[in-house]
């Protein structure tokens, strides 16, 4: 599983970082990682084996450095074992005054990322699928600041917009409508509970901070407040390692199993450790709306062979 970050422009206020003293039983991985030879066999962390692979490690770092190292993380796991298989980062901690490796900040905002919080919950209540169709007014770069939108939607096709297309191409406007209209900001809250923020068991061997997250005031928000929340607009933050942990959920069928660095602490039976975060069925559904990305959607050419 590989999950990205990058620092990016927001409007208004940036998701709070938590100040968490480091649990005394769980080490704390340094701001820089060492740097090793390609064929480097007992990697290791403060003299600890770690599952890092040098070759991938160091091809993802020579590809960040190539593209200017901005601030920007990457971490790549192994999804039936949550074996972290690199962690890189981008600009220094240091270079933009970050408390932690780069990949562990909590920092970086949801973004579009927590669109898969409000489809995940959609598909739990049973209240949407993929292929549910709404009516939209506008495009979908923004929110609409009163909240309207269609009373009734329309027959006609090209008025309409799927769940899978809107995903694909990160359309706000469409989420919004679909929390506030078919959610609710309550299985919205809960689902991100489950898909990790506040949450401080991620990883197993290493502190990772919390994500934040704070949610609406649901007796006194508006509906573009709740709506803007849904489609990535809140005060959420998540670091590049909980990205990582969580589409990797996804990616299990919606077992959780926590993330791990050092190699004396794998589990020869990973799913031992997992706990059920989603319905088998709701990650089924997740892993093929999220196609959409990459095939006719934000990623395509990302993803583009040549």
């Amino acid at each position: 599983m590989i999950a990205c970050q990058q620092s990016v422009a927001q409007k208004g206020p940036g998701p709070e970082v938590p100040r968490k003293v480091a649990s005394q039983s769980l080490p704390v991985l340094p701001k820089e990682f060492p740097e090793w030879d390609d064929h480097e066999t007992n990697p290791m962390i403060n003299g600890r084996p770690v599952t890092i692979i040098p070759q991938i490690q160091n091809q993802v770092a020579r590809f960040v450095r190539n593209n200017g190292s901005p601030i920007s993380a990457l971490v790549i796991t192994e999804v039936k074992t949550g074996k972290i298989l690199a962690m890189v980062q981008g600009k220094s901690p240091e270079a933009w005054g970050a408390e932690t490796h780069t990949a562990l900040h909590v920092g970086f905002p949801s973004a579009s990322l927590f669109k898969t919080v409000t489809t995940a919950a959609g598909l739990e209540m049973g209240a949407i699928d993929p292929e549910i169709t709404l009516s939209m007014f506008g495009g979908c770069a923004r929110v609409n600041p009163r909240g309207i939108w269609p009373p009734v939607e329309s027959r006609r096709p090209s008025d309409g917009l799927s769940l899978r297309r809107a995903y694909g191409h990160s359309c706000n406007g469409f989420f919004a409508k679909l929390a506030v209209n078919s959610i609710g900001l309550g299985p919205i809250v809960n689902m991100a509970h489950k898909l990790g923020w506040n949450n401080p068991d991620l990883a197993s061997d290493f502190f990772l901070t919390p994500s934040p997250l704070r949610e609406p005031n649901a007796a006194s928000s508006s509906i573009h407040t709740i709506g803007k929340f849904a489609a990535g607009f809140g005060s959420v933050g998540i670091s590049a390692a909980h990205a990582a942990w969580q589409y990797q959920v996804i990616a299990n069928d919606g077992l959780a199993i926590p993330i791990h660095i050092f190699k004396d602490s794998v589990n020869p039976d990973a799913s031992k450790d997992g706990i059920r975060a989603l319905e088998k069925e709701t990650a089924v559904n997740l892993r093929s709306i999220m196609e959409s990305t990459v095939l006719a959607g934000t990623a395509t050419n990302a993803f583009k062979r040549g």
